[in-house]
């Protein structure tokens, strides 16, 4: 019995960037909140950009953001997970790069350096941004990601090596277009599922998931019922327990109204 139903946005719901049939959603909404299913956004992305996205929906869906270090519901954080001091200084010092963003617990911050152009686009997928001189020393906030942008290909061999340095103190992982965020260490959109799993009383193979990202890998091995869209990867499907048609030809939507016609 499917009690929770969790998706990625970009790549994986969304057919572009904001964009989905709303309608169509609002019917599959609908019909999952009647049987009881929990709806869950679950993304790199802040808060803030997810509740433009599904503004009508806000008391109604969970929210996880920035790959599982703030989650959402009803308006409200239910849980959060930002790094220390030390780690956070560690992380800076032996990786900053040009155009970097830190997301505070409401802000997100970057240097004054940063161009005109690219500040536009870190907006539309940040929301807030406060511009500061520099980032050491830090500013006064609590953080929950470090993200920036490096050529596609050399991401998940920099995110390996991250990993590596940086085991205990941060956990580095990659959602596409050559974008690493990092997190504090043990937090990923698996761990975000696990914590509503244990807030909910709902089990692994009660949970149906989506992604089409590295940063999904996780989250697909650890539910039982975990789609990877068709515009994904190999290595994603790979951790997948099916494929789902792609995210342009919403995808999400028609497995969740074949799961639908099938219960009832």
């Amino acid at each position: 019995m499917i009690r929770l139903v969790a998706f990625d946005l970009d790549g994986t719901f969304l057919s572009s960037f904001n964009k989905y049939n709303r309608p169509r959603f609002k019917k599959v909404f609908d019909q999952l909140k009647a049987q009881g299913i929990k709806v869950v956004a679950i993304s790199g992305n802040r808060y803030y950009r997810m509740a433009k996205i599904f503004k009508d929906y806000l008391d109604d869906m969970i929210f996880v953001a920035d790959n599982g270090a703030l989650i959402w519901n009803k308006g409200q954080v239910i849980h959060q997970n930002t790094f220390d001091a030390e780690s956070m200084e560690r992380l800076l010092a032996e990786y900053h790069y040009p155009g970097m963003s830190l997301s505070g617990l409401n802000t997100s911050y970057i240097e004054q350096e940063v161009p005109f152009t690219q500040r536009l686009i870190l907006k539309f997928f940040l929301g807030p941004i406060r511009r500061v001189p520099s980032f050491s020393p830090l500013p006064e906030d609590e953080f929950v990601k470090l993200s920036f942008r490096v050529k596609n290909q050399d991401t998940v061999a920099l995110t390996k090596e991250i990993n590596q340095r940086l085991e205990g103190h941060a956990h580095a992982t990659h959602s596409g277009w050559g974008t690493i965020d990092i997190v504090p260490t043990g937090i990923s959109k698996q761990s975000a599922l696990a914590f509503l799993g244990d807030r909910f009383g709902i089990e692994p193979d009660q949970m149906m998931v989506f992604g089409d990202g590295g940063n999904d890998i996780h989250m697909l091995e650890y539910a039982g019922h975990s789609y990877a869209m068709a515009n994904a990867s190999d290595r994603v499907k790979a951790a997948a327990k099916a494929v789902a048609p792609s995210n342009k030809e919403d995808g999400v939507l028609q497995v969740l109204e074949d799961f639908l016609t099938s219960s009832q």
